[in-house]
């Protein structure tokens, strides 16, 4: 539990503090990894997905145990789809070029995190693991907000 807990924790830093978006962080976060994790048991769907927006270097990077390349709002956009950026700009109260830019920060740093050993493989049950195999994800949310002072 703790693992997962450090995972977001060292994302939410690196989003948070990257874009400014304080509190919003975390639901934010938490939405990107749910989007990301709807392939299912399939890596190759979501580096197929990736790859069709353009972001197959950058996500090998990511994969990778080295640098993480960057994106930018645009091309998260591209990969995302501007349907999940318009929704959650909706839900959390954002400017869609607030969620594009913290998508281009968080991107990199799940995918990275979420595969740890350097393994498209893992990638899939490395965020479904962060988000507690897809359980209660409110409850996680309050536990990880109250980890963070929050």
């Amino acid at each position: 539990m703790r693992g997962r807990f450090n995972m977001i924790e060292d994302i939410l830093k690196q989003v948070g503090g990257a874009s400014g978006l304080g509190d919003k962080a975390a639901p934010l976060v938490q939405m990107l990894m749910q989007h990301l994790g709807k392939s299912g048991a399939d890596p190759q769907a979501l580096i197929s997905q990736l790859g069709q927006a353009g972001l197959g270097d950058q996500l090998q990077s990511w994969i990778g145990t080295g640098a993480n390349q960057p994106i930018n709002g645009d091309q998260a956009e591209q990969a995302l789809g501007s349907d999940f950026i318009q929704n959650a700009a909706s839900q959390l109260g954002l400017s869609p070029d607030q969620v594009k830019q913290a998508s281009a920060e968080a991107l990199p740093a799940v995918v990275d995190k979420a595969t740890p050993n350097g393994q498209a493989d893992d990638m899939i049950s490395g965020l479904m693991g962060a988000l507690g195999g897809g359980g209660d994800l409110g409850a996680m949310a309050k536990g990880l907000l109250g980890n963070l002072g929050g």
